[in-house]
């Protein structure tokens, strides 16, 4: 119990009470009266008894709105500081650039209270260290004409135009997808799956008969999710931030359908969706409106280009309206500071004497669209506008070749399919994996998708790569030549071919199948990255001996129980992570299997999970499951944060496929002697 406890004279329920109210301030009476099985008069005098206290240790009582929602300072959460009872998460080192931006994010869209607490939890580190990035924070701000506040009744938010806080919001979306841990921790933060902002992008890709480029892609997935978290966060005060912009745009009136009501609370909302998806690059397309302003501008740009460069453009009219397809995007983000920053023209930008003419050119022709737009045009800008010329002249618009994109599918869970992507991410850099799913949610979305990665077979149009959620190193190879054969986008047998020819020329081949193996092996892994180095904590730091058993059970729901029990006592899980996991195992479709002697049962942490920990039951005798699978060894796993777990899963599936380590693991004769060969196996296979 914390110590702030100490210094009230509480009983136990009432302090149940206090703290239920206190971590969830939004909850009404009727919900505690309905969690503690108490009257509303019972509700009451307890309320009564916890404002006395408080306010003799001159605190402010906590209060109902008229609707019955409780309202609670944020200074009541940091006295009795509530998260002293928890155990330490392992800790992921975030620099502090990382911290600010993250809690900026976070005062903008969380529908919460913040007090210190909540920023310290949220970012893992100390109240000092959390205290110093508010400031930091706050220092930030004040370049962007904002200000970050607290008040005992709304906690910190942050006070300035709406319009600037939007602007921020992109801002902070690009630069956190700069992180491998960005785009996690915003979809976290999000109010909304992310495969329904996925298929909304696509729909306006349709609508609009457009693509947007990976980057924007990437963008636009993000700040919709982020956006829109906004408008459902009631924290908007000012709802005419963006009203009457664009409401009168041919495009406006196209997309606006394709809004789901519910994303929005007013008509700024709409009109700012929409200028996000119009400022966005795109790689192909037709604008499809009539826009005689711009078109003018542009014509006047040709004709003074083909004077500076004596070169004659012989279809104008042609070449005005694809340029017109990548122009107009940038207009609306220069008129409406909407520039975003990051647009990956450094990936394509040569930097040699035929681009400096180029931009040297473009910087004299210049004017029309600054007299357009009222403002200058942005340096960044002005070196894309070159890029497109230089592209149209050569029948090449394309700012780079849009890559598949693709979904991973995955039975095991959440767990296995965030092990799946990333590893996929890694051995396909040439393919855009947007999302893991399941299989019943890609039915709903299976058409915003060129590819899909799946354990199990699907009915979906896209092309289907059915593989197991952890592939051996051979099994790679050749998906990688399967996969880059099928799209194109590597024709890895002619250059087997080429290569065998060119050896069997110079050399007498004795082994033809094992030359064409290696040169295979070879060409695929040219371009698969390297898994990126992070400290993230390994197997053992997950688990402990008292959370690993040996033992004999009848059946397999008396395995899983046995199974979950060290971690129910260890305070690891509370019930509702038992009563899911005994669910789930029953049902006909569960697939949280490594291998077929090991299952993995795990749910979300909303199902009772209160930290990090993995439990393992060594069975003596196998226990059949419901799907067949004699299993061996159950391993509970309690996931509070996912992303911090992707490396013990790895090991853990490593140390199956190990047959070695896997059999002396059922040999282990108690909790102790298993952890340990945990330990040596670590060990012996340490990473750098």
């Amino acid at each position: 119990m914390c110590k702030a406890y100490l210094k009230f004279s509480y009983s136990v329920k009432t302090l149940n009470r206090l703290s239920e109210i206190i971590r969830h301030p939004n909850l009404k009476s009727g919900d505690l009266e309905k969690k503690f099985g108490i009257t509303r008069r019972q509700l009451a005098y307890a309320l009564s008894q916890i404002n006395e206290e408080l306010v003799d240790h001159q605190l402010p009582k906590i209060t109902r709105t008229p609707r019955g929602e409780f309202v609670t300072s944020s200074e009541i959460a940091e006295f009795f500081n509530l998260q002293a009872t928890e155990e330490p998460q392992p800790y992921v080192y975030r620099e502090e650039e990382e911290r600010i931006l993250l809690i900026c994010l976070y005062l903008l869209v969380s529908d919460e209270l913040l007090s210190l607490v909540h920023i310290y939890d949220f970012s893992g580190v100390s109240r000092t260290t959390a205290s110093a990035d508010l400031k930091a924070a706050a220092r930030f701000l004040s370049t962007r004409q904002l200000k970050l506040k607290y008040t005992r009744q709304a906690g910190y938010f942050i006070e300035g135009s709406e319009l600037a806080i939007r602007n921020l919001l992109n801002y902070l979306v690009t630069q956190l997808l700069k992180y491998d841990d960005g785009r996690s921790s915003m979809e976290q933060l999000g109010k909304l799956p992310t495969e329904q902002v996925i298929h909304f992008v696509r729909e306006v890709e349709n609508a609009r008969n457009v693509t947007y480029s990976d980057e924007s892609f990437s963008f636009l997935m993000l700040a919709v999710l982020m956006n829109v978290t906004r408008n459902l966060s009631h924290r908007v005060s000012d709802h005419h931030y963006f009203e009457h912009q664009i409401s009168d745009t041919e495009e406006f009136s196209a997309l606006r359908p394709l809004m789901p009501k519910a994303w929005l609370t007013n008509d700024s909302d709409a009109e700012w969706l929409v200028i996000l998806l119009l400022s966005a690059n795109t790689i192909r397309g037709d604008v499809g409106v009539a826009d005689a302003d711009l078109v003018k501008a542009i014509q006047t740009m040709v004709a003074k280009f083909e004077q500076q460069t004596f070169i004659k453009i012989t279809d104008q009219d042609d070449f005005v309206k694809r340029l017109l397809a990548h122009l107009r995007p940038a207009i609306f983000r220069v008129r409406y500071g909407l520039h975003l920053h990051d647009i990956g023209i450094g990936q394509v930008m040569a930097a040699d004497s035929r681009h400096r003419f180029l931009v040297d050119t473009i910087n004299a022709i210049i004017e029309p669209l600054e007299k357009l737009t009222g403002k200058t045009i942005p340096e960044d800008e002005r070196n894309l506008i070159a890029f497109y010329f230089d592209g149209e002249l050569e029948k090449s618009a394309d700012l780079h070749v849009s890559k598949e994109r693709a979904a991973v599918v995955c039975t095991n869970g959440l767990i296995v399919s965030k092990l799946m992507i990333q590893n996929l991410r890694r051995l396909f850099p040439e393919i855009s994996f947007l999302s893991a799913t399941s299989a019943r949610e890609f039915e709903h979305f299976s058409g915003d998708y060129d590819l899909v990665f799946t354990t199990v077979p699907l009915k979906t149009s896209a092309r289907q790569y059915i593989i197991h959620p952890l592939l051996s190193g051979d099994e790679q190879v050749q998906l990688r030549y399967r996969v880059l054969n099928d799209i194109g986008v590597k024709n890895i047998q002619t250059g087997i071919s080429a290569l065998t020819a060119i050896v069997r020329k110079h050399a007498k081949v004795t082994d033809a199948v094992g030359l064409d193996h290696a040169l295979r092996r070879f060409l695929a892994d040219q371009t698969v990255e390297e898994l990126p180095v992070v400290d993230q904590p390994r197997l053992t730091d997950f688990t402990e001996p008292d959370l690993i058993q040996v033992g004999s059970s009848r059946n397999w729901e008396q395995a899983l129980q046995q199974a979950i029990r060290p971690l129910e006592r260890l305070d690891y899980v509370t019930d509702p992570f038992r009563q899911t996991l005994m669910a789930e195992t029953a049902a006909a479709d569960n697939y949280s299997f490594i291998g077929t002697q090991v299952a993995i049962p795990h749910t979300v942490p909303e199902n009772g999970v209160l930290r990090n920990g993995f439990g393992f039951y060594i069975l003596k005798q196998p226990v059949v499951y419901p799907n067949g699978f004699r299993i061996r060894m159950i391993v509970p796993i309690a996931v509070k944060d996912t992303d911090q777990h992707l490396r013990a899963i790895q090991e853990l599936s490593e140390i199956i496929a190990d047959e070695a380590t896997l059999k002396a693991l059922f040999k282990a004769e108690n909790g102790q002697q298993a952890y340990d060969i945990l330990r040596r196996y670590e060990s012996a296979y340490k990473r750098v």
